[in-house]
């Protein structure tokens, strides 16, 4: 499991992988991507921790 990180600033630059992921090559459905899944929000937190994925 991924380990939990607090942050108080949305500049931090440890956030720089997940900023711009409008950007084609940077998005895990497209040819090239990384293969990141980014969830916001509580609902989407349970319901993907809840998944077998």
């Amino acid at each position: 499991m991924a380990e939990r990180i607090a942050l108080a600033d949305p500049t931090d630059s440890r956030l720089d992988g997940f900023r711009d992921l409008t950007v084609a090559d940077r998005r895990p459905d497209r040819p090239g991507g990384r293969g990141a899944v980014i969830a916001e929000g509580t609902v989407v937190v349970r319901r993907l921790l809840a998944s077998p994925y």
